[in-house]
């Protein structure tokens, strides 16, 4: 993620950002936000970029200067009054929390305020997140906290209502293809089958653009469309377990592709172009209960992992009955 970016770098979630900017115009801050929705759509760019925004010393037209001291120190990773959490392994442990919480006993160091992002914040466990509530019921003067969360993992209910949730969306095609190519130094392509893939992610469209990732997902709908046998199911299932952390955007890839069968087995057609012939096959042969299941096999898979079920198990099952003909119940 670039240091350098600003509140208008951010595309796509002008929703979040008319709510941020109505809560910076009014002076009257809460103590903390829950920035939530689906992973790699910007919560954490906008968690930082208004960060540095709240710090600025000259802000202008509801955004960062990027010229003043403050600024400069934001961008080099120097500012001493912006700091972040996030998981160094699987999770958010409590030594980390409590290490913050000393931190915000002090009061900011230049200015009047200081800004926590703590990201992934649904990675907590209970004693984590029982050592957080206790800081958001209890917030220290001059402090102010962002949590960035995924949509569809759980996070405790009363840290939920402690802070302001700010929504977050997936984006259209068209906006991701347009973050693409404002990363690229020339026409990338691939662009809008990355965009397509995406689901609305920009961050899962970096991840495709520059991982195995994409040739996975090839191959994955490309053995579902055929119905390939057992062994190779289990085969890739256990490769795509290797993703481990970056699994869930994988599902979210295969979602959207599910979704484009959706389309075509219910006769909406304008995307037909992006199946191949056995993909096509396959929607027909699903036709719209089964692209309904299948899409729903995918969803409860997320739902899964999220509860840390075993990564090749779940792939595993939901491979096998996308296979068999996308009638994903039990899955």
């Amino acid at each position: 993620m670039k240091a350098s970016l600003f509140l208008r770098d951010i595309r796509g979630q002008e929703r979040a950002l008319a709510l941020l900017a109505k809560n910076a115009a009014s002076g009257r801050l809460p103590h903390a936000f829950l920035f939530r929705g689906p992973r790699g759509v910007g919560k954490r760019s906008t968690a930082m970029a208004f960060a540095r925004f709240l710090l600025c010393r000259e802000p202008a037209d509801n955004d960062a200067c990027g010229r003043c001291p403050a600024c400069h120190r934001f961008a080099a990773a120097t500012h001493p009054d912006i700091q972040t959490v996030a998981p160094r392994t699987a999770a958010i442990k409590i030594e980390q929390i409590r290490e913050m919480q000393r931190s915000l006993a002090f009061p900011p160091l230049e200015g009047s305020l200081r800004v926590t992002v703590i990201i992934r914040a649904q990675t907590m466990a209970a004693p984590a997140a029982n050592a957080l509530l206790k800081t958001l019921e209890e917030p220290p003067e001059g402090n102010l906290l962002i949590l960035t969360a995924e949509e569809n993992e759980p996070i405790l209910p009363t840290i939920v209502s402690r802070c302001q949730v700010v929504p977050f969306a997936s984006l259209d095609d068209r906006a991701v293809r347009e973050i693409i190519q404002a990363g690229a130094e020339e026409e990338e392509p691939g662009s809008a089958s990355l965009a397509r893939l995406a689901a609305g992610s920009p961050g899962l469209a970096a991840k495709l653009g520059n991982s195995r990732m994409t040739g996975l997902l090839e191959e994955v709908t490309g053995a579902i469309a055929r119905q390939e046998g057992t062994g190779r199911m289990i085969a890739l299932a256990g490769e795509c377990a290797k993703l481990k952390d970056d699994l869930p955007l994988f599902l979210q890839g295969l979602y959207a592709w599910a979704a484009d069968l959706a389309w075509h087995a219910c006769g909406l057609g304008e995307r037909a172009a992006l199946l191949s012939e056995a993909e096509q096959a396959l929607a027909a042969r699903l036709g719209a209960k089964g692209a309904a299941d299948a899409l729903a096999g995918i969803g409860r898979a997320r739902s899964l992992l999220a509860r840390n079920c075993n990564r090749q198990a779940v792939c595993e099952l939901l491979f096998l009955r996308l296979a068999a003909g996308g009638r994903a119940q039990g899955c």
